[in-house]
């Protein structure tokens, strides 16, 4: 059984492959990769339902046709006598057994996947011959042949009511089972028959050399038994198995004509080529089922290559899809940061055009600064476009040596514009060791006007209101930068998703204005975190590239 149970999982391994399937490795042209796709999804099939090739239908008729010619050379001399060599039959009996107990446990794993009946009859047949050859006796070698013989009528006559292509979900393993425990009864019946029972059989071997003429009726019966099976298997002949069965057949024939036909003598040329024969029809399928079994393995290697292929080729063109939509998306991002950013500098431009019209009427001499001023925040305007235009086209961002104070002194400036009543005591305090940095100053100042912004909003509530900017040494040749607000601070399931798109504490927030800070932060090589601040209130610190003091 555990024989069985290893070809059954070998034959499954490879049975699902289709034996026509010659695709080659694609790349080349879109037609061949469109035709091997297309033998890939054909039905798969079996040695016992494969339609053979042109080749493989000359190859046993090749096969067939050196059996002919080679008893037709042999014939002439069949009675010429030899040499005795008894120590060569155990050695052939051996190879017998071996190659038919193999061939049986092929045949039978097919038919447990499949369920064939006339796959189960052959197997039968194959199981008989490897257990009967074991024994020796002119009588066994008679059943020998006729039990195959049996077996190989009754899988072409059972060939036709069979249905492939599906895989039986009735376990056969009772049935393959009950196959073995009769073949082995029959066996030792005949067995018994052929030696403690051998006066109830004529005699077969005279003496040394002669053969008894009635051997002439068994081989005869038998020969017409196999002449049947093959003429059957001929009439409805459609796969690879019934092709090489046939050859079977005719070189079971071949040797019965040379065991009975012939001259009937013992260690003759005729002797000997029987033997010979016997070695090539207990050889014949097995060597086909293991070269086909090689191919469907190629095969399905060469599938697997093609399959593997197109999903490499389908994986491209998916990363390229969702390559493509990420940068919408980033781009749909940075739009909206643009709406968020560019709303700042435009509301104080406003703010300073309505007081300059009122100025140049009634103080014209403080006009200036205030033109100065609206300038300025339309420069930084233009320059957060400037900065979406340069992300839309991919190009790096303008990192030079900035000081660091100078970008906290502007980015608070706007973030107070029209903060008169709210504005906090505020503290500016530049480490003369981290006081310039290496970095694109136009997106820095948006980090750290965000999140001046939201600290001064964050305490318009408190009675106490004071934000702390300061810088320090970072490892890795960095800067920390923290803005500390005395705010009521962050509640924990907040902070865990602070800089997360669209999360936001305050009630009229679009929620993108940290997450584009992390962004920003993560994009100069550093990182964002948000803090609880001892002293109450919550800190914000950001790491950015060291440079050289300017």
């Amino acid at each position: 059984m555990p024989v069985l149970a290893a070809a059954a999982e070998a034959i499954a391994a490879v049975g699902f492959v289709d034996a026509h399937c010659v695709c080659a490795y694609p790349g080349k042209s879109s037609l061949r990769n469109a035709i091997a796709r297309t033998q890939m999804n054909q039905p798969y099939k079996w040695l016992a339902e494969l339609p053979p090739t042109a080749r493989q239908s000359w190859s046993a008729r090749a096969v067939a046709v050196a059996a002919l010619v080679g008893f037709g050379f042999t014939a002439p001399f069949a009675g010429r006598p030899l040499v005795e060599l008894n120590a060569l039959f155990p050695s052939l009996d051996a190879i017998v057994f071996v190659t038919e107990l193999i061939t049986a446990a092929l045949l039978f794993a097919q038919f447990s996947i499949l369920g064939s009946r006339a796959l189960f009859a052959l197997a039968s047949g194959y199981l008989f011959t490897a257990l009967i050859v074991i024994q020796t006796g002119s009588w066994l070698f008679i059943f020998w042949h006729a039990g195959f013989a049996v077996g190989l009528l009754a899988y072409a006559l059972l060939r036709k009511k069979d249905r492939y292509g599906t895989v039986s979900e009735t376990p056969m393993l009772p049935a393959i089972a009950c196959s073995v425990a009769s073949v082995f009864g029959l066996v030792c019946i005949l067995t018994w028959l052929s030696t403690a029972g051998a006066n109830l059989l004529p005699a077969i071997i005279l003496d040394q050399t002669r053969i008894s003429p009635f051997v002439i009726y068994p081989v005869l019966l038998t020969i017409g038994i196999l002449a049947a099976g093959l003429a059957v298997l001929a009439i409805q002949r459609r796969s690879v198995l019934d092709d090489w069965l046939m050859v079977v057949a005719l070189v079971a024939i071949l040797e019965m004509a040379f065991s009975g036909l012939l001259p009937p003598i013992r260690f003759s040329v005729g002797f000997y080529a029987g033997r010979v024969m016997s070695l090539i029809m207990s050889s014949i399928v097995l060597i086909i089922l293991v070269i086909e079994t090689t191919l469907l393995y190629a095969r399905s290697a060469r599938a697997s290559a093609i399959e593997q292929r197109e999903r490499e080729r389908r994986l491209s063109e998916m990363e390229a899809v969702l390559i493509h939509l990420s940068r919408v998306g980033e781009l749909g991002q940075n739009v909206s940061a643009l709406a968020h950013e560019v709303s700042q500098p435009l509301t104080a431009i406003s703010n300073y055009a309505a007081a300059g019209v009122r100025l140049a009427e009634t103080a014209p001499e403080r006009l200036k600064p205030l033109l100065e001023r609206l300038s300025e925040q339309a420069m930084r305007a233009r320059e957060i476009v400037q900065n979406l235009r340069d992300f839309v086209a991919r190009h790096e961002p303008q990192k030079r040596v900035v000081d660091v104070d100078e970008v906290f002194q502007r980015a608070v400036r706007l973030a107070l514009t029209g903060e008169r009543e709210r504005t906090p005591l505020i503290e500016i305090q530049c480490s003369p060791a981290a006081s310039s940095a290496l970095i694109d100053r136009v997106q820095i100042e948006q980090v750290v006007f965000n999140l001046v912004r939201n600290a001064v909003e964050a305490m318009a509530e408190c009675p106490r209101r004071a934000l702390t900017l300061a810088t320090g040494l970072a490892p890795d040749d960095m800067i920390e930068v923290s803005v500390t607000d005395t705010g009521p601070g962050l509640a924990p399931e907040i902070r865990s998703r602070l800089f997360e798109p669209f999360v936001t504490t305050k009630p009229a927030g679009l929620g993108i204005g940290l997450s584009i800070c992390r962004v920003i932060v993560e994009a100069h090589g550093g990182k964002l975190r948000a803090d609880a601040n001892p002293g109450g209130g919550t800190a914000f610190h950001f790491t950015i590239p060291r440079s050289a003091p300017i």
